[in-house]
């Protein structure tokens, strides 16, 4: 019988790193652009995952 147990993904960084994303970032709402950067930067607000950050 395989193994099915879920792998989740190892801390990537701790909490309260931030650093720049390197690919532009565009944010469509309704039909039109919001945000369109290459300044955006990644912030780890809990485990695992990073969210985007973008200032105006």
């Amino acid at each position: 019988m395989a193994d099915e147990s879920v792998l989740h993904p190892s801390l990537i960084a701790p909490v309260g790193h931030v650093e720049p994303v390197p690919r532009r970032i565009r944010g469509p709402v309704g039909g039109h652009v919001a945000f369109d950067t290459r300044r955006a930067l990644y912030v780890w607000e809990w485990l695992a995952y990073p969210q985007f950050a973008i200032s105006t």
